[in-house]
């Protein structure tokens, strides 16, 4: 493990921060296809149904719960450090419940894998941060949206193919988590050396931190967490309503809406030069289109186009939120930003099917309730830009907006404002 505070990142640096996001993306979707199978093996246990549930978003919980904490412990003792402790627990935690009988148990493990995630992705971004600037952490946060998208869908199809062998079969997987800590412990390395306490504290408190405007871009992203989320929670409720009963079908279906999803991260990849304001309404108002083009939609093949669309965008939001995070932070608080954010977004995927259920439910209509919550997004993707706009010139809390850092900032041409 090394520290350098002079040392320039290169690609190997970003594909290996890459390979890592998929542990993070394995929590739910991996064992998603089984969740059936856990239930029925556990059929017998007191409560099962709603406890196999409650196993299959604890990571999710965990990650909203534990994320800000990890943050403070990623500025304290070095993201890096933190990646490898946390790749080295993945994989037993992970991998556990293949020799547990009970679900309280699997639970309580895949509780701990939250934590392990919350850990893996705080210190990617906190790296991500570190090693590259400008232009070139844009164009690394849009492949790792990218990578993340893509790696769902196919961490989706085995987990379904592991799980034919049987359901323990399929936590077997996350103990690919320690081939990758050999490569990430010689090629990867601190972008500055892990202050003492003395001088952690003293160099936070001359980068004080913008709070204000960090909550505000945490608030965006839960929401925008949330509006995400309601395509692979709930698409398949509208395609059921349409006629669509078989579980494969339903899943190739909302797989192939999904795949807009990382086609939207290299969208971004795209367009970053542009006012990153404008991309954040201009993306929003396309995915209130594109739920509205769903809910509207007469057969299923054309709701899939609208939920596509939708996916896109969301794609494109998702990225712009965290480069909001990782350019309003200075570098000493980068990883208490970066787990604000996780634990934001974690806790929009956390409510999403609660707050859906009930407008669906207080709706006239299946699809007037989708359209209830596309024009929702709307009105979001305009406040959204509003806020983003005024935060990225106003002194906030002792630190200044976006355009005034310019350790974290790209040049100070036009085309690179915020």
């Amino acid at each position: 493990m090394h520290q350098n505070s002079s040392r320039r990142a290169g690609p190997i640096q970003g594909i290996i921060l890459l390979a890592v996001t998929m542990f993070p993306v394995m929590g739910v979707v991996l064992i998603a296809p089984i969740a059936p199978m856990l239930g029925a093996a556990f059929a017998g246990q007191p409560g099962a149904a709603y406890l196999t549930g409650i196993a299959l978003t604890a990571p999710a919980l965990a990650v909203a719960l534990f994320s800000p904490f990890i943050g403070a412990l990623v500025d304290r003792f070095g993201a890096l450090r933190t990646l490898l402790w946390a790749l080295t627990l993945y994989a037993p935690i992970g991998v556990a419940p293949m020799v547990l009988d009970n679900l309280f148990g699997i639970i309580a493990c895949r509780l701990a894998l939250g934590v392990a995630e919350a850990a893996i992705m705080t210190s990617i971004f906190s790296l991500l941060a570190g090693y590259y600037q400008h232009e070139d952490r844009t164009r690394w946060i849009a492949y790792l949206t990218t990578v993340a998208g893509l790696g769902g869908m196919v961490l989706y199809i085995v987990g379904g193919a592991l799980g034919e062998i049987g359901w323990r079969a399929t936590f077997g997987a996350y103990g690919l988590s320690w081939l990758i800590i050999l490569p990430a412990f010689y090629f990867l390395y601190e972008p500055s050396s892990v202050k003492s306490t003395h001088e952690l504290a003293a160099e936070q408190q001359k980068e004080r931190v913008p709070y204000a405007s960090l909550l505000s871009v945490c608030g965006l992203t839960m929401i925008n967490a949330f509006f995400f989320y309601i395509i692979p929670l709930q698409f398949s409720v509208l395609l059921t309503a349409a006629g669509i009963h078989s579980p494969a079908q339903l899943g190739l279906m909302i797989a192939i809406a999904g795949c807009g999803y990382p086609l939207g991260g290299l969208s971004y990849r795209l367009l970053c030069r542009k006012s990153q304001a404008a991309l954040l309404g201009g993306y929003g108002i396309l995915a209130a289109f594109g739920l509205a083009w769903a809910a509207m939609a007469l057969t299923p093949p054309q709701m899939i186009v609208g939920a596509f669309i939708h996916q896109v965008a969301s794609g494109a939001l998702y990225a712009i939120l965290q480069n909001a995070v990782m350019r309003i932070l200075p570098p000493s608080r980068q990883g208490f930003g970066n787990g604000a954010s996780m634990t934001a977004f974690a806790a929009g995927q956390f409510v999403c099917p609660v707050i859906v259920t009930g407008v669906l439910g207080a709706s006239v209509s299946l699809r007037s309730g989708f359209a209830t919550l596309a024009f929702a997004l709307f009105v979001f993707a305009l406040a959204a830009s509003y806020i983003l706009r005024r935060i990225s010139g106003r002194p906030d809390d002792g630190a200044a907006g976006f355009n005034q850092r310019s350790s974290l900032l790209p040049s100070s041409s036009g085309s690179d404002r915020v």
